[in-house]
């Protein structure tokens, strides 16, 4: 999720304002970050390698 909020800010145009903000939230008292390992990983790379290239209505009914 994280990563796919920072992939977002780099298309946007208030990188630096949303970086920034973020910054603050995930510094919160009340977000914890999960630590990822190489299995997720491996999950993500697959489902983002999936879906890469296509529009939402590919996978709707």
């Amino acid at each position: 999720m994280l990563g796919e909020l920072l992939g977002g800010f780099v298309c946007g145009s208030q990188t630096a304002r949303n970086r920034r903000e973020l910054d603050a939230f995930i510094h919160t008292p009340r977000v914890r970050l999960p630590v990822i390992d190489a299995e997720t990983a491996e999950h993500y790379a697959a489902m983002d390698n999936l879906i890469s290239g296509s529009q939402i209505e590919d996978f709707l009914p």
